[in-house]
């Protein structure tokens, strides 16, 4: 109705299927078949299926470690997409992404009711890094699921409800919506655990139409607090706000005896620099910075 039209999405690939990306774009595109096409990755839980809040420093790393590989998923599948479209018509949409663990003790099998914890907060925030580094080519992503379903914003219980980790990563960074995407060169130390190195930082920056600078960057340390310099070229705020998402365990999550252990708080000791701005990271966390 109205100014309303139909948008088609193929069925596209389980993450690194390259062959069934090459031969969709190549039988679709002459006849301009389709406007985007969806691609699949989850990246499980840790070395073992497991209940959200049961891991250890080992299971931490080992999911980060999966949910990264998105950037690697995304540049393959993009590169075959380019051979195809260089005009960028079609667009990629992650139309399911996110953690897959053991469903609650006591739950049924196939409902796949899972806990929330500071592992899936810090999983989301570095796979909404990639789609932001990948804007060019990736036009949407949805997070499986909203409510009671896998990584779930909303959990609940009879009439009761809480908010996840993850809704309050989806709640920072949306301010990056409908922003300018601004290049970001992240620099950092790495972390191992076992046979496991992931990056110990991850960030995004956009451009608001107020002039405003939204940054997120993520702690993927388990243990150890990082403070992050970043530099700022042509730009200096003259206003600063800054919230950060942690618990006290990289286990911790919210339950409906207390819905609210993990929610956003001001985050102190933001400075600002000559160069930027000076960002204190508490170990496993999540920041979101604005700048006026």
């Amino acid at each position: 109705m109205g100014d309303n039209r139909l948008y088609k999405i193929a069925c596209g690939p389980y993450g690194d299927d390259l062959h069934w990306t090459d031969v969709l774009m190549r039988e679709t595109q002459p006849r301009k078949l389709m406007h985007a096409m969806g691609m699949h990755f989850y990246c499980g839980s840790g070395r073992e299926k497991q209940p959200a809040a049961e891991f250890d420093d080992e299971d931490w790393y080992f999911l980060l470690k999966t949910a990264l590989r998105m950037d690697e998923l995304l540049t393959t599948q993009i590169a075959v997409m380019d051979r195809h479209d260089p005009d960028d018509r079609v667009g990629m949409l992650v139309d399911e992404w996110g953690t897959w663990h053991a469903v609650e003790p006591g739950t049924n099998e196939r409902f796949l009711y899972q806990q929330n914890t500071m592992r899936d907060a810090v999983a989301a925030s570095i796979t909404l890094d990639i789609f932001h580094k990948h804007c060019r080519r990736v036009h949407g992503a949805n997070i499986a699921q909203t409510v009671n379903v896998l990584q779930a914003m909303i959990l609940t219980r009879g009439e009761a409800m809480l908010l996840t980790p993850t809704y309050h990563v989806f709640d920072m960074y949306s301010r990056h919506h409908d922003a300018v995407h601004l290049p970001c060169d992240v620099r950092s130390e790495t972390v191992s655990c076992a046979d496991v190195e992931v990056p110990a930082l991850s960030a995004c920056a956009t451009g608001a139409d107020d002039g405003s600078v939204h940054l997120t960057m993520t702690n993927l340390h388990v243990s150890r607090e990082f403070t992050v310099s970043v530099t700022l070229h042509g730009y200096r705020g003259q206003q600063l706000e800054a919230r950060v998402l942690c618990g006290d365990s990289p286990q911790a999550h919210n339950t409906f005896e207390e819905p609210t252990t993990l929610h956003p708080r001001d985050l102190a000791g933001v400075q600002q620099t000559d160069a930027g701005i000076e960002v204190p990271l508490p170990p496993a966390s999540v920041a979101a910075v604005t700048l006026r």
